[in-house]
């Protein structure tokens, strides 16, 4: 009986713990942190530095919100985050 009781709130406990959200977090967090640890450099160095293609460094840095120094030396990279409204595109209702 003891058993069964412990193993129905282990099993309640697994339930109630979500690790998938947790662990996005943690990996956002620490990607972020990598990145703004070369954001001092141009992309083309930063990624020949951390072994990565620059087209992938360039959508990593832009979708974590992170700017590096132009190559021509002009500032910084720009992030322009554009929201787009969600809507249905079904021209007419599927269960009708």
């Amino acid at each position: 009986m003891a058993t069964t009781a412990t193993a129905t709130s282990a099993e309640s406990a697994l339930a109630k713990v979500k690790p998938y959200p947790a662990l996005k977090e943690k990996y956002y967090k620490e990607m972020k942190s990598l990145l703004l640890q070369y954001n001092n450099q141009t992309i083309g160095v930063a990624a020949k530095q951390l072994g990565i293609d620059p087209t992938n460094l360039r959508t990593l840095a832009y979708r974590m919100g992170v700017r590096f120094v132009r190559s021509n030396g002009s500032g910084k990279t720009t992030i322009n985050k554009v929201t787009r409204k969600r809507h249905i595109t079904l021209p007419m209702e599927p269960w009708k």
